[in-house]
């Protein structure tokens, strides 16, 4: 029946009443457990839709940076953070450290538009996102910059929770990037940073050893857990089963670690001066940020199910498309 109702309302382009605005983020794990990969990633489009509308009723009452103006609602700051677990991380392109629920400041934003959604399912409770989101007049509030509008890279991990009955983010890397300062506008105090668990930091630091370890061993797969996910700040990604194309060119040190760890799973962010080469190509030498996810199988081994790479490869890797030249 659920998947009938998606095939509807995609077909047709309904508009969901309000008291349907959050009928995918509802939906139980059971509801999705038979979809085909495309119903999958029909549901994630709605998930990040539904997230994103959410996001919006913060509103921009005066159409700051060329928005729509629109009133903001009351409720919409407690809202947006409604969307996250308590021990969700969030890492944006321009920080050098994670945001928590606690500290994370809402953009404003009048519309998005989502493409290129995979959803994979690293437990029948986690689901993982990996699109591309254009937000032509998103302004960030941290640093009171419009960004860039473009189409950027986005890798959500969402697990289901069981008392709120709902979707929620437990981590999210947001590769968008500012590209002017608001005229007039004074930028708030930045986002304060958040305190951590120095038992969860050190494990995040043993598990990220052990992952270079596997690296330099050639055993990568084994510390990749179903649903293994990467995507990369230029766009390119891994969302399926296949060869290792990530390959470390010397040990890397882990800077600035943060971490949180919720039952099965670890969230952590870490600074790294890159030391990787995608099929053969090496990445620029520069310090810049990842968002990692960990999950604990049931032989209790802890597995990388989703990471945010945040360096821009110095060339093109195998396998990228080629563009047509336009005629002169």
């Amino acid at each position: 029946m659920y998947r009938l109702f998606v095939g509807v309302v995609a077909l047709l382009g309904f508009v969901l009443p309000v008291h349907a605005q959050t009928a995918a983020l509802s939906t139980p794990p059971a509801m999705i457990s038979n979809l085909s990969q495309d119903e999958l990633n029909a549901f994630g489009v709605r998930l990040a839709n539904e997230a994103y509308a959410i996001m919006a009723h913060i509103g921009n009452p005066k159409g700051q940076a060329g928005g729509e103006p629109n009133q903001p609602s009351k409720n919409a700051v407690k809202n947006a953070k409604a969307l996250f677990d308590d021990a969700a991380l969030i890492q944006n392109a321009r920080l050098n450290y994670g945001l928590t629920k606690a500290t994370f400041r809402p953009t404003y934003i009048d519309h998005t538009f989502v493409t290129d959604m995979h959803v994979n399912r690293g437990a029948d409770d986690v689901l993982v996102l990996a699109f591309n989101a254009r937000e032509p007049n998103r302004v960030d509030l941290g640093n009171a910059a419009l960004m860039s509008g473009d189409a950027k890279p986005r890798l959500v991990v969402l697990r289901w929770n069981g008392q709120k009955k709902r979707w929620l983010v437990m981590s999210s890397a947001d590769f968008d990037t500012p590209k002017q300062a608001v005229c007039t506008a004074k930028p708030p105090h930045p986002e304060k940073k958040s305190r951590f668990k120095a038992a969860d930091v050190a494990l995040a630091k043993k598990l990220f050893e052990e992952m270079q370890d596997a690296s330099f061993a050639g055993t990568e797969k084994s510390v990749q857990a179903k649903g293994f996910t990467y995507v990369m700040a230029d766009g390119q990604r891994k969302v399926q089963d296949g060869p290792v194309r990530n390959r470390l060119q010397h040990r890397q040190t882990a800077m600035n670690v943060e971490a949180i760890r919720s039952g099965d799973l670890l969230v952590f962010r870490l600074d790294v001066v890159s030391a990787i080469a995608v099929d053969g190509n090496p990445h620029h030498k520069v310090e810049k940020p990842r968002l990692l996810t960990m999950i604990r199988g049931a032989d209790g081994k802890w597995r990388m199910l989703a990471i945010g790479i945040f360096h821009l490869p110095a060339t093109l890797a195998a396998g990228t498309p080629c563009v047509q030249p336009t005629a002169n």
